[in-house]
């Protein structure tokens, strides 16, 4: 019976660590939530729970604290400002009645300015995560490179990564805010699982998350981390392939469409200048059309293939 007692009791503690461990990573949220204390940062955090994360993320603020009286104090100033800009154009300029004019300040202030500023204050976040995504995912490789050397060499998980935040941060500057935060969680001497968990939720990176999460669940299970880390890498190879040859392709017809307009364009001019010599139209010479077409539509559309080719060639920079 004793025997028995303590293997339930066992169960039982074994129960509570693994709920305390995996309620342990939401408890960042719910603090980052209770940070909060203006209208705007509890209104967005309630609607996105992940928006803490993304600020922080983001790299645009170094606490979701900061960012949030940041915005609320540019929020009242911008929309008094347009107010009292407003009624005063509106009552001394064109000499509108006092009491439509304060009406239509605040309708235009709250009801416009706002809005428009508050959903700013949210893009902006969520356009700085996604484009430090795409910047961190295109260096992720040298990242995971100095991890795997430090792994293979007999450091540990958390040796690895503090070595890197410690040795390489000149060369992993893109890393800083991954680095900076799981250098001085662990300092602290939190749990690496957990740690590394919260980490992934933070970064913006694909491969860079599914690194976490990975070394998180070798750190929690005791499998080994190098062949995790080999793992994600080849699996960002064979992601990256994929994208050359999406992007070789796209490339390809982009060109295509622009030689064959450069190869028609001659023709059709000519063919224009033979109708036009036969057959001549008042008003319609063939030279101003020879001009428009040579000194406007061609560059348009030469720098819109650049564009292209820029916007498709930029996904795939190392």
């Amino acid at each position: 019976m004793w025997a028995v007692a303590q293997q339930s009791r066992a169960r039982n503690n074994t129960g509570r660590r693994t709920e305390s461990v995996s309620e342990e990573p939401l408890l960042v949220t719910r603090m980052l939530q209770e940070e909060a204390r203006g209208l705007f940062c509890r209104f967005v955090a309630s609607l996105n729970p992940a928006f803490p994360m993304i600020v922080l993320g983001s790299g645009i603020a170094r606490s979701f604290q900061g960012y949030c009286r940041g915005v609320e104090l540019a929020g009242y100033a911008i929309t008094a400002g347009v107010a009292i800009v407003y009624g005063f154009l509106a009552y001394f300029v064109l000499g509108a009645p006092l009491l439509f004019v304060v009406v239509s300040s605040l309708t235009v202030a709250l009801a416009i300015v706002l809005p428009l500023f508050l959903a700013l204050a949210y893009g902006l976040p969520v356009a700085a995560y996604n484009s430090r995504g795409s910047r961190l995912e295109a260096k992720f490789l040298v990242f995971a490179m100095a991890v795997s050397t430090l792994l293979a060499g007999g450091a540990k998980v958390t040796e690895a990564l503090m070595t890197v935040a410690r040795e390489f941060r000149e060369e992993l500057a893109e890393f800083t805010i991954e680095l900076d935060y799981v250098a001085s969680n662990l300092g602290l001497g939190r749990n690496p699982d957990i740690v590394l968990e919260e980490a992934a939720r933070l970064t913006p990176s694909i491969s860079l998350k599914n690194l976490f999460s990975g070394l998180a669940k070798a750190v929690r299970t005791g499998t080994q981390p190098l062949t995790v880390v080999e793992e994600i890498v080849e699996i960002y190879l064979s992601n990256y392939e994929l994208l050359i040859d999406k992007a070789t392709t796209s490339l390809g017809a982009v060109f295509e469409a622009f030689v064959s307009i450069a190869l028609l364009v001659p023709v059709i001019l000519g063919i224009m200048g033979l109708l036009f010599a036969i057959f001549p139209l008042a008003g319609i010479g063939f030279e101003p059309m020879m001009s428009l077409v040579t000194f406007i539509l061609v560059p348009i559309v030469s720098a819109a293939v650049i564009v292209v080719a820029d916007t498709i060639m930029s996904k795939l920079r190392l």
